[in-house]
């Protein structure tokens, strides 16, 4: 949720901007910054917010911002304050109780921190010259930190509103062959993506622009399956339970791993604002656009006319991809020993040098305390080496080995090899190039007849981005951002 957290004066913040001059009190005092549900929030309520932020900033030896940056920043706090207000009062409306001992313990917590870091001897001193006093702003924090309190009860329960609001539910995020895509689905396809990429190591996105970049290319993937899926429907072609079922087995296997039990993917869906019901029902309807896909495909197959790389073709790509090219690529095997095992290395290449096999030194060495790695390197660029390595490796001539060669990572014996010839390579040759061929020609077909078609806006509100748009038109929200810049 995009708003700052409730124990914000307990950890430093990141931002580095200074102060602006304030309007004066009476001045201030009526004038109308934004307006909640009929209420007015006055420049000098917004000012005892801002003074919330330079006291923030202050006890952790930060700098506010400055120019532009500051005219941003105004603003932004601005939003985050209005919207506050409304989403308490949404919270109150539906029924949301919080204990004052919550937001009291955060104000309590919040002012001893203060007390700690300025002192105690010098507190007054501090609020002063900040233009308030330590009773208003404690005043400040028990107000604004109760209706924190009501909003984050209510935003971590945001699974309720959200399973409770069909306007939510049905939302259209986008429209993809020419039909809604409600959010409800887009989140389903949201979290599976997320989870493919947690479980093969691809990193996330983590900004905003990252998000959208992501979101959309959810949505295009979505929009590509679904028309392998009417394409097949046009078509006549048959998809059976049986094919579904096997699909549905990978469509949900990273959950079943994650969450094993029902109840367990129960919890994991709330956290991505799903039921159990929904995930049921997108992942079967995933795998039968899945099971269409892989049918679709097999046919275009089966149009593909047979190919027959030339001599010259597998010539060409022996030498792309597996001959020796001087300075450039090169075979090479390696023993590589700690930093503080040079003796070690230094025999070990005597041996090599004398005529001993390396692959029977490797097997030797490497489970040896002082080796970190004895491997075959197979085929590899010059630039993909460090330098001390790659100047060595590259100077070698095949069936050489390497004295002792320091680098970053310890001492190396490198032994360089020959590279397989293209007799030994041409079956494997040719059926890669028939393979590279039949997916170039698939992919023309796809391009020509599976059509999907995408239209999203601009920016894609996530569920909570549709929530706030709610509270801008039930509590009538209006914010005049060039009123405390």
């Amino acid at each position: 949720m995009k708003k700052f957290v409730t124990l914000i004066l307990i950890f430093v913040l990141l931002f580095t901007f200074t102060s602006c001059a304030q309007l004066n009190e009476e001045k201030a005092s009526g004038r109308v910054v934004a307006t909640v549900n009929g209420t007015n929030i006055t420049k000098a309520e917004f000012d005892k917010y801002y003074n919330y932020y330079e006291i923030v900033y202050a006890v952790n030896d930060e700098s506010m911002p400055t120019g532009n940056d500051l005219k941003d920043f105004k603003e932004e706090i601005l939003t985050n304050y209005t919207e506050v207000q409304a989403e308490y009062i949404d919270a109150l409306a539906r029924g949301y109780k919080v204990a004052d001992s919550v937001y009291q313990t955060n104000v309590k917590n919040a002012m001893d921190y203060i007390t700690q870091t300025v002192g105690a001897d010098k507190l007054d001193a501090f609020f002063t010259e900040h233009n308030t006093t330590k009773a208003d702003f404690e005043a400040f924090l028990n107000d604004y930190y109760k209706k924190l309190s009501y909003t984050n009860a209510l935003e971590e329960d945001f699974f309720t509103i959200m399973s409770a609001d069909q306007s939510l539910i049905n939302y259209k995020v986008a429209t993809v062959n020419k039909n809604d895509l409600p959010m409800e689905k887009f989140l389903y396809y949201v979290m599976q993506e997320y989870i493919t990429q947690y479980i093969t190591g691809q990193s996330t996105p983590s900004t905003d622009e990252e998000m959208q970049t992501f979101y959309k290319e959810v949505i295009t993937n979505y929009a590509q399956l679904e028309a392998f899926y009417n394409y097949a429907t046009k078509q006549g072609i048959e998809i059976t339970e049986d094919e579904i079922n096997a699909q549905l087995a990978t469509v949900t296997l990273y959950m079943n791993y994650f969450a094993p039990t029902k109840a367990d993917k129960e919890t994991m869906l709330k956290q991505n604002l799903l039921t159990y019901d929904a995930w049921e029902k997108y992942s079967k309807e995933n795998a039968k656009m899945l099971a269409a896909k892989n049918k679709v495909e097999t046919a275009l197959k089966t149009e593909i006319s047979d190919y027959t790389p030339t001599d010259k073709e597998i010539q060409n790509y022996y030498d792309e991809n597996t001959a020796i090219i001087s300075g450039k690529y090169m075979y090479a095997k390696h023993i590589l020993f700690s930093e503080d095992n040079k003796t070690m290395a230094e025999t070990c290449a005597q041996r090599a040098k004398a005529g001993e096999n390396f692959d029977t030194l490797m097997a030797e060495y490497k489970d040896k305390d002082g080796v970190t790695e004895a491997a075959d390197l197979g085929r590899f660029a010059k630039t993909e080496m460090v330098t001390e390595f790659a100047d060595a490796a590259f100077k070698l001539s095949v069936g050489e080995v390497s004295g002792v060669v320091q680098s970053e990572y310890g001492y190396h014996v490198i032994y360089a090899y020959a590279a397989p010839s293209l007799e030994a390579e041409k079956a494997t040759i040719t059926s890669a190039l028939k393979s590279e061929y039949q997916t170039e020609q698939l992919a023309k077909k796809e391009a020509k007849k599976i059509k999907a078609k995408v239209k999203t806006p601009k920016t894609i509100k996530t569920a909570y981005d549709v929530y706030v748009s709610y509270l801008y038109g039930s509590y009538n929200i209006k914010i005049y951002p060039s009123r405390v810049k």
